[in-house]
Formats: structure tokens, C-alpha cells, sequence
């Protein structure tokens, strides 16, 4: 019987991890413009996003280069995140009782996911520093807009 009472609020706890990464994600593509993995061509969300900034050529080229910076380390972060949920995946089915071990691996995914919430609010004032006064109050409500729809 005690081992039921355990495994209900650790079950508990890996649904609220996978709808705080749910969250993360939905926060992300509608921040950024996407959900970024290819660091080289911009995907139809990036297109969409940068379309209502209303950019000039130059302006485009310029983010390009800040779009390849970010894709690059947020790709790194990603993995990183995928390794130490697989590390947590794979303590959930050895340990038969919570441990410091799994305390640990539930700690490095928070890291991990909050190194990515704070690399995508960077990028946002990365953009923001780059575009002209004019075009700002634009990015500004454009980022309103996507934390403010309903999960």
C-alpha cells in the first residue's frame, strides 16, 4: 500500500514536468516565431512573424544572422533537455523509491528549461535592440499578443 501513496504524487509530478514543457513550447513558437530545430532556412512560422515586422531587405539579412545565433544554441539546449529527461525517464523505471538521484535529475531538467526560457526572452530583446523605434511597439505587441492566448 505505501508504495502506491508514492507513486501517485510522483506521477503527479511528471504531468505538471510535461505540461511545463508544454507551456515552454507553446511560449516559444509564438515568441520567437517557431519552434526553431533547422539553423539554416527559416520555417514558414519565422516567415510569418518576421512578415508582420514589415522588414527591408536589410533588416531581413540582419536577422537572419541573430536567427542562425539563436537556432544554433537553442538546438544545443534542446539536447541537452531531451538527455537529462532520458535520465529521469530511465530512474523512474530502475528506483523502486524516490532518491537524491532523481531529486538531481529533476533539478537538471529546470535548469535546462530555464536556461531555454531565458535564451528565448534574450532573443526577444535581441530583436527588439536591432529593429528601428518605429518597428518596435510592433514586436511589442506581437509578444503580448502570444503570452497572453489561453494554454
Amino acid at each position: 500500500m505505501k508504495k502506491s501513496k508514492t507513486i501517485g504524487p510522483l506521477l503527479i509530478f511528471i504531468l505538471g514536468l510535461v505540461l511545463l514543457s508544454a507551456a515552454t513550447c507553446f511560449l516559444t513558437v509564438h515568441f520567437t516565431g517557431g519552434c526553431i530545430l533547422s539553423c539554416c532556412e527559416p520555417t514558414p512560422q519565422e516567415e510569418s512573424f518576421f512578415a508582420q515586422l514589415d522588414l527591408t531587405p536589410e533588416e531581413e539579412t540582419h536577422f537572419n544572422d541573430i536567427e542562425k545565433r539563436y537556432k544554433l544554441r537553442r538546438k544545443t539546449l534542446e539536447t541537452d533537455f531531451e538527455t537529462a529527461k532520458n535520465r529521469l525517464a530511465k530512474l523512474l523505471v530502475e528506483n523502486e523509491h524516490y532518491s537524491e538521484s532523481v531529486t538531481e535529475a529533476v533539478h537538471a531538467i529546470h535548469q535546462v528549461h530555464g536556461d531555454l526560457q531565458q535564451l528565448s526572452i534574450e532573443h526577444y530583446y535581441e530583436i527588439l535592440a536591432a529593429l528601428p523605434e518605429e518597428k518596435r511597439k510592433n514586436l511589442k505587441n506581437i509578444a503580448a499578443q502570444a503570452l497572453s492566448q489561453p494554454q
